[in-house]
């Protein structure tokens, strides 16, 4: 996994990149087992939410078929996000 982790050109750390920042609340979609692996900066103080009923910061949603993209991004969007 360090290929992954130096993976891209300006070197800012992943979640910095995807702007994850402690306190968030985070819904996953379809992540690899090796999600945290991705990181060097992972804050330690992130909640990992399923509960639809409970606001998120971030959602992160993996998929390779468009179709999955088409369906599901609106519901994600509609449920449960909160931008902070």
């Amino acid at each position: 996994m360090d290929l992954l982790k130096s993976a891209g050109y300006s070197g800012t750390p992943l979640a910095k990149k995807l702007g994850i920042k402690p306190d968030y609340s985070i819904k996953l979609v379809n992540a690899p087992l090796y999600y945290l692996e991705l990181f060097t900066d992972f804050p330690i103080d992130v909640r990992f939410e399923d509960n639809d009923s409970v606001q998120k910061n971030f959602i992160h949603f993996f998929t390779k078929q468009e179709d999955e993209l088409v369906s599901l991004l609106p519901l994600l969007k509609s449920r449960s996000y909160q931008m902070v």
